[in-house]
Parts: C-alpha cells; structure tokens; sequence
C-alpha cells in the first residue's frame, strides 16, 4: 500500500496472516494485526483502535497510535518487534500474557507527551542481542494490575510520570530518567541497569 491512503469506517484493516507491505503513508480508523507481519518503510497511524494479539511489526517504517486512539497489546506469548518504531500518543493497554522481544536494530517504543501506558501483567520487555532497542516514556507509564514485577529490560528512557499501583516496575539495563517515580504503598521500583542516570525526585 502506498500514499496517500485512506482506509476509514466502523470496520478494521485486518492482518491474519501473509505481510501487508506498508511503501508510504495510510491512516487507518481501526487496525488489527493478529498473525502474519506488517513491514515496509512507510508509515501507518491509527486514530481509532489498533489491537495487536499476535504477529510482527518489521522493517523500518512507524507505527503510530494517534492521540484519539487506543491500543491494546493482548498476545499470549513473547511477540517479536524486527525493527519498526512505534509511536503511542493515545492510551495503550499492554495485558497479554508475553512481552516483546526486540531484534537487534536501535528501535524505539515512544509512549508520547499525550500517551498513557497501562501495564496489566507481570512480563518482561526484552530485548534480542545486538543493538539495544529503547522503551521511552513522555507521558505516564503505570502498573495497574499482577502482584509481581513488570521488568523493562531494554534500555528506558523517561521524562514525564512511571508509578505502581500494584507489583512493581524493574528497569534492569540502562535506565536514562528526568521525570517522576511514584511508588504506591506495597509496590516498588527495582533499579539494576548497568548505566543510570537518574536527575528528578522519587516519591512514596
């Protein structure tokens, strides 16, 4: 598919199998990757919802979640992210059973100044050898549900709100932060990155 596409309406653009080839720019009112890979070089942008229960995002182009959307990360195993940026900058909802696995290509997770992320498990957020991939944070990250730990084990990069609600957040390789931790009665953070820059305050 190539610019300028359009593909509007209460339905989805589906992929469940094969590859969908992204060459330039769509805009997308709801998406849903559940098997198969989604790559190409150009860009995606869903306004309404994108949910991803399975499947790869790959290659070199972003996916981006405006901030009218909503995307729901559900896949009930480890999913791998080849080397497409993602963009949130509405209200993401990770609940599934996995976590990603990143391949070594610098990529970057970038939860926006207008996103929220939900973490709703205790899953790892890794990354595959080779060149670190980064999970960023402009907007809030929090746990809002599991009993045990959430742990970031690529590189982290923060400048607005993390917190705990419940369990705990782990930042277990580098960890960059200018923002806020906020730690809820009977959670905790875990800091074990091998770099740590750390310049704004931790509160209880």
């Amino acid at each position: 598919m190539s610019s300028p596409t359009i593909v509007d309406g209460a339905g989805a653009l589906r992929v469940a199998g094969g590859t969908m080839s992204v060459a330039s720019g769509i805009l997308v009112s709801n998406f849903k990757l559940e098997s198969g890979t989604l790559n190409g070089v150009g860009s995606i942008t869903v306004t309404g919802t994108l949910d991803w229960t399975g499947g790869t995002f790959a290659e070199a182009g972003t996916t981006t979640i405006a901030s009218t959307g909503t995307f729901n990360i559900t896949w009930a195993q480890h999913q791998v992210t080849i080397a497409r940026t993602i963009n949130n900058a509405g209200t993401a909802v990770w609940s599934g059973t996995g976590g990603p696995w990143w391949r070594p290509m610098a990529r970057f997770f970038d939860n926006k100044d207008t996103g929220t992320m939900s973490i709703q498990n205790d899953q790892s957020w890794s990354n595959n050898g080779g060149a670190a991939s980064t999970f960023m944070n402009h907007g809030i990250l929090s746990k809002t549900a599991g009993t045990a730990t959430t742990t970031f084990a690529s590189t982290s990069a923060t400048s607005a709100l993390s917190r705990a609600n419940t369990g705990g957040l782990t930042f277990g390789a580098n960890l960059y932060n200018t923002g806020a931790f906020n730690i809820g009665s009977g959670t905790s953070h875990h800091f074990r990155s091998r770099q740590l820059s750390h310049k704004t305050q931790v509160a209880a």
